[in-house]
């Protein structure tokens, strides 16, 4: 019974992340509830390089960042806040 209510969570957790537009040519918008202390957003090419890096503080449980440098393709974003991780695909077109 407690490993389904962490399980429970943990998905709630993850759904509650908004990433938009997607896909995307210029700014891109991450927007939670969970967004409320400092962030760390990391983006990966489809390789597993590490394209973009930074720690940012949501301002109302959003965070933005621009994509319009990255070449057209798919990228995965890692957002960790408050020892949680969640990972999103995102496309630059």
């Amino acid at each position: 019974m407690f490993d389904k209510r962490i399980e429970s969570f943990q998905k709630n957790w993850i759904l509650s992340y908004l990433c938009f537009p997607n896909p995307a040519s210029g700014n891109v918008a991450i927007q939670s509830s969970q967004l409320v202390s400092e962030t760390t957003i990391s983006i990966y090419d489809i390789l597993g390089k590490i394209v973009l890096s930074k720690n940012v503080l949501p301002h109302n449980g959003a965070v933005t960042f621009n994509v319009s440098t990255f070449k057209t393709g798919v990228y995965f974003m890692q957002i960790s806040s408050e020892g949680n991780v969640v990972v999103r695909k995102i496309i630059k077109r």
